[in-house]
């Protein structure tokens, strides 16, 4: 399924009035497609962004089956533009191609340009949100902390798993990934939870009326998924957090039957906020 990432967003630059310059960007998850345009403040109205929208359908050698867009702010105008297309469309953290992109430009491009301004770079999403406790019909039975190498997470690429999705992780195929596996004897349901609630991260969270394992999904949904006690695990979530940083943020979610070996949902994540 061919996907778009797309963001419009004023960004660090000014025009020669001094006004915010704002700009489309837009992506396509598994081809190199990228297209990009900029315009004034005066003119960021959904008339323009149509009008490039179009033309970038017009360039594209394959037309988006879905839109994801992260940012809440101009995300209404984004689903009117789709729903007009027939697009599907949702709000998603799971833009990691778009969102790289983004952030090379601001550490590269954009100080390059005219009318850069300096340390006005675009707000992303707001993690501080108290998560909301997982449905307890989505719990798993039990879980564990796991890991894979980069090589091992390619090789699941072939197999026929249910539910998931993977993002290519540039590192040597010998790099050590860490993963959270959850065993649940309704693995088939969990999972197709978990594929409409987008999964982006998890992160060990040490907050005492919070601590365990919070996951990052959709555009800003922020679900508990396992508390933890005092006691081992509390090592544990730190290590996993520390394997995550010498993986550069990559990381992996499981969902599995107990009863079999076989994966029902395999999810490849990515810390970036």
């Amino acid at each position: 399924m061919n996907t778009w990432e797309v963001d419009f967003y004023s960004r660090p630059l000014v025009d020669e009035e001094g006004k915010k310059v704002w700009e489309l960007l837009i992506c396509a998850q598994n081809t190199n497609f990228r297209y990009e345009a900029r315009c004034s403040q005066k003119d960021a109205t959904a008339a323009w962004l149509r009008e490039r929208f179009q033309e970038a359908l017009s360039k594209t050698p394959d037309e988006p089956a879905r839109v994801r867009y992260f940012r809440s702010a101009t995300g209404g105008m984004i689903e009117r533009l789709c729903e007009e297309q027939d697009l599907v469309v949702r709000p998603s953290r799971r833009t990691f191609r778009l969102r790289q992109w983004l952030q090379e430009r601001e550490q590269r491009l954009y100080p390059t340009m005219n009318g850069f301004t300096p340390g006005n770079l675009t707000p992303l999403t707001n993690n501080e949100r108290q998560p909301n406790p997982l449905p307890d019909a989505l719990r798993g039975d039990r879980w564990s902390f796991v890991s894979l190498t980069v090589a091992d997470i390619k090789e699941l690429a072939d197999l026929a798993i249910p539910f998931g999705e993977q993002i290519p992780i540039p590192l040597a195929s010998k790099t050590v990934v860490p993963g959270v596996v959850v065993y649940s004897q309704r693995a088939k349901p969990l999972a197709a939870w978990m594929q409409s609630a987008e999964p982006v991260a998890l992160d060990y969270v040490e907050e005492a009326r919070n601590r365990g394992l919070v996951l990052e999904a959709g555009g800003e949904d922020r679900w508990q998924m396992v508390g933890f006690p005092e006691g081992p695990l509390l090592a544990e979530g730190k290590k996993f957090q520390e394997n995550k940083t010498a993986a550069n943020g990559y990381h992996f979610l499981v969902v599995q039957d107990p009863k079999t070996e076989n994966f029902t949902g395999f999810w490849t994540l990515l810390n970036m906020d």
